[in-house]
């Protein structure tokens, strides 16, 4: 056997080069070559599905067997395949289900290597000198983790018990079952309805004085009337007993309040969420109160998600809860677009940003009433009925790479009270890109190149996936080549089916390549 020593050089136009060395061995008998599609480092998270994709090549010396055999196997990372039955390391593909790698506590990364082997498949084909390998490396980074309110803005009325609800937070590494709470600390802040002078914040912004910032401090355990409920976020408490006090924390992410002496107006409400490895994640619910009797309606998105691809519907149901009343109502929603406040001056901002005893407090960004361009009354793009809070948005409707406020007004005869839902869109599905196929006319066995180039998209890394139609009955079948989208956006493919062999067809066989992003868009 001989081995070549190939090295690729790349420089930019401003002079920056990096380099490639690439080692071939030439051997005298017949033996495969394999390649393990896509980058040779790949960065992942835990809860991400991974599909390693590795591309075997015939001998081509005469006689050579085209039956390839596959064997993956881990060289270094905390993982055993043996202990995951459910993970098959005997074909091309190795596809890791979700929540298998895990990132590693105080490194940036959790490393894994894997190698594949490529042999014939046969007694004389499956032995070392014979067998080819590859290998690729998978970084396990942290995900960023969020906060999550289980009731998200809305209009109170005055006097009633203000329940702030962030338990279900979440770390998507390692996820925050329904009814327990995010493994992390919690901190509270309150900005009265002052806060939104354009010339910055006036005496007494923060809500219950203390700091500039707002910061609820000395939070004090709520004792509890256990002879009592109250219901908030389709959850049942005890109800608070606040004594002397305005504030109490009634559970690790979970802070109850009493309004009486509440301005009518709206406040913000922001609760940090730091998990015990110093990741760190905020976000504000705003509350307005009113001096009339409102119902509590709580919206939900069903199926809920990071982010929503603009080419779904997006179903959304209210529930009433708490004391209900036999008032006439009738709903509207309202959409509200997260935009620049106009308000907002950056230079103000940026000189109070080191003072913590006069902090900048203007908002930068607001939700925006934009019901005038997305009439939710246009049974064209959206389903509502005035006597039902439940609403449907139909598939391209809302904008890619967007977040957005839903508001259900709940129409009394004294007063509008609301509450609200958010949701983000995803970004434009991928576009601009083609399919190509090398060489088009050929046989079944002959080896072609697919590749899909120019394909962009808002949110990537894009899969894809490669595969052929065929026709089963009256209907149109897709027949992928591969297990798993891949982010890789070429393949060689070395068998294919035969084409359609009736005159107008002449053999002729339809690729396709199927390009997503994260989101699905």
């Amino acid at each position: 056997a001989t081995t070549y020593r190939l090295q690729l050089s790349v420089q930019s136009r401003w002079k920056l080069s990096t380099k490639k060395v690439v080692f071939l061995t030439k051997l005298n008998f017949a033996a495969p070559m394999v390649s393990i599609l896509g980058p040779t480092q790949i960065e992942k998270k835990r809860p991400e599905r991974i599909t390693l994709q590795a591309q075997g090549v015939p001998s081509s010396c005469a006689n050579a067997s085209y039956e390839l055999g596959y064997r993956w196997v881990v060289v270094s990372g905390n993982l055993n395949l043996e202990d995951y039955p459910q993970i098959i390391t005997t074909t091309a593909a190795l596809v890791i289900p979700e929540f298998i790698l895990a990132p590693l506590d105080g490194e940036t990364f959790n490393v894994y290597n894997f190698s594949v082997e490529c042999f014939v498949n046969t007694d004389e084909g499956d032995v070392p000198e014979r067998t080819a390998y590859a290998m690729v490396t998978v970084k396990i980074q942290r995900s960023n983790v969020y906060v999550v309110y289980r009731t998200d803005s809305r209009k109170i009325t005055r006097g009633d018990i203000l329940v702030l609800d962030a338990r279900q937070s979440q770390d998507p590494d390692y996820p925050t079952p329904d009814g327990q709470t995010f493994k992390g600390n919690f901190k509270w802040k309150c900005l009265n309805p002052e806060r939104s002078a354009s010339k910055g914040p006036k005496k007494g912004t923060a809500c219950f004085g203390g700091v500039a910032s707002g910061e609820i401090q000395d939070l004090t355990t709520c004792r509890q009337d256990i002879g009592s409920k109250i219901s908030d976020g389709g959850v049942m408490f005890y109800a608070p007993l606040f004594d002397d006090l305005t504030y109490c924390e009634y559970a690790r992410g979970v802070v109850m309040l009493q309004t009486a002496n509440f301005s009518i107006g709206e406040y913000r409400f922001s609760v940090e969420a730091t998990s015990y490895d110093g990741r760190v994640a905020s976000a504000d619910v705003f509350i307005e109160t009113t001096q009339f009797r409102v119902p509590k309606i709580l919206l939900e998105v069903v199926d809920r998600k990071g982010k929503y691809p603009t080419t779904v519907a997006i179903r959304i149901k209210g529930t009433e809860e708490g004391q209900k009343t036999t008032e006439p109502r009738t709903y509207a929603y309202s959409v509200l677009v997260y935009l620049m406040n106009p308000e907002y001056n950056p230079d103000l901002a940026l000189e109070r940003m080191n003072d913590p005893e006069n902090p900048y407090t203007v908002d930068r960004y607001k939700y925006t009433d934009q019901t005038d361009r997305f009439d939710t009354k246009d049974t064209s793009k959206f389903e509502t009925s005035p006597s039902t809070p439940n609403m449907v948005i139909k598939p391209n409707v809302l904008q890619p790479s967007t977040t957005y406020k839903l508001r259900l007004n709940i129409i009394l005869e004294q007063v509008t009270g609301y509450a609200d839902v958010t949701i983000s869109t995803a970004g434009l599905p991928p576009r601009s890109g083609r399919l190509e196929v090398i060489p088009q006319i050929g046989t079944m066995n002959q080896f072609r190149s697919l590749s899909a180039p120019n394909w962009v998209a808002d949110d990537i890394p894009l899969s894809y996936s490669f595969g052929y139609r065929s026709d089963l009955g009256t209907s149109t079948v897709k027949n992928p080549f591969s297990s798993d989208p891949v982010p890789v956006s070429s393949r060689e493919q070395p068998n294919f089916v035969k084409g359609d062999p009736s005159p107008e067809a002449n053999f002729s066989l339809w690729i396709y390549v199927d390009v997503s992003t994260p989101y699905g868009a």
